[in-house]
């Protein structure tokens, strides 16, 4: 396993740019989840760590299918689409798979989440439902006393009565709890710097890009292509692991820059798998080649792609202007990508 510092803290700040409207609130949620959790012998800390990023990220579901709106305000009716949504996201783009089930019940009452077949994800959709109504009951600015009167009537038709009593037993004053959440390091250091494999880190990292893009078919419909290029430019090349990693890397602060993410995130970004190398030069023109290839087939969504002798005669003129190494332009256009040119 690999310290991986910051990537959760840099897809939240990432993620709050687009929109910081469900993300604050989702890490509020994420706040109200682990002071239940963590008393109670559930799960193993690694679970725990998990299930809070999910909570943070409950209503992702959101950024694609217009219902911010309504969520903002706090109509938490009629919302199914988001967590349909946000159930195939986090099933298929994240490393939260085995927790996403949770996602697509996170809104229903106790009769609806029996059709989960987990009996811990029955009580996680029931968890993430109540702390958001209880976020929903302080941003309203209801008294703590209400939000319990609140539950204690819902007991075994919305809420489960095993999930008030563990709400209850965290004896969460909604008041006050969320004063202490910015001075709370146990919980900052478990939920941004608990160690993640290199391999989960990039799965947060394009998942992060793939929701940046919701609102963009275009960039959703070939995200994969614009990471599988750089990935196979370093294998034409016979790049060692730490170098594809880090083109990798520079692919995805790329990206971050382009939609316009406050620098100061980006910088963050650029400190995650950093590896010293001594090609430095020649990772640069990979890169290079790389976004040229990627302009020139139009896979950033604004331009037609070019036919392969438009290809060719650009590259062949943007060697000497951009200093890329005419070697590399070579192998680039009769390796790996000769058949991607032809087609054009």
């Amino acid at each position: 396993m690999t310290t991986e510092k910051n990537i959760i803290g840099i897809m939240e700040r990432t993620l709050n740019n687009v929109d910081s409207r469900l993300i604050d609130h989702g890490k509020r949620v994420s706040y109200l989840v682990y002071k239940i959790l963590k008393p109670q012998n559930m799960f193993t800390n690694e679970e725990i760590h998990d299930i809070c990023v999910l909570a943070l990220l409950h209503d992702i579901g959101a950024y694609k299918t217009e219902e911010i709106e309504k969520m903002v305000v706090f109509e938490t009716t009629d919302v199914w689409e988001h967590s349909i949504y946000g159930y195939m996201f986090l099933k298929y783009l994240s490393p939260l798979s085995q927790w996403a089930p949770v996602i697509l019940y996170h809104h229903g009452e106790n009769k609806w989440v029996q059709n989960l077949k987990e009996p811990k994800h029955q009580i996680l959709a029931q968890m993430i439902h109540l702390c958001d109504r209880a976020d929903i009951s302080y941003l309203h600015k209801e008294s703590n006393q209400s939000f319990v009167w609140y539950m204690n009537q819902n007991r075994e038709v919305t809420y489960r009565d095993e999930v008030v009593n563990m709400y209850l037993e965290a004896e969460i004053n909604i008041n006050m709890i969320f004063n202490e959440m910015p001075k709370d390091k146990e919980f900052d250091d478990f939920l941004y710097h608990t160690p993640m494999s290199t391999k989960v880190t990039r799965q947060y990292l394009q998942m992060t890009m793939y929701s940046i893009y919701f609102k963009n078919e275009y960039k959703m419909k070939y995200s994969h292509i614009t990471s599988y290029i750089p990935v196979s430019f370093a294998g034409i090349f016979n790049l060692k692991k730490a170098e594809v990693e880090k083109l990798i890397e520079k692919n995805f602060v790329k990206n971050l820059e382009e939609i316009g993410i406050p620098k100061k995130f980006i910088r963050s970004a650029k400190k995650i798998g950093r590896t010293k190398m001594n090609n430095k030069d020649f990772l640069e023109d990979i890169l290079m080649l790389t976004n040229l290839f990627l302009s020139l087939y139009s896979l950033e969504g604004y331009k037609n792609s070019c036919p392969r002798k438009m290809v060719v005669d650009i590259l062949s003129d943007l060697t000497m202007i951009q200093g890329l190494k005419t070697s590399v332009v070579d192998l680039a256009i009769e390796g790996e990508f000769k058949h991607l040119l032809e087609q054009n």
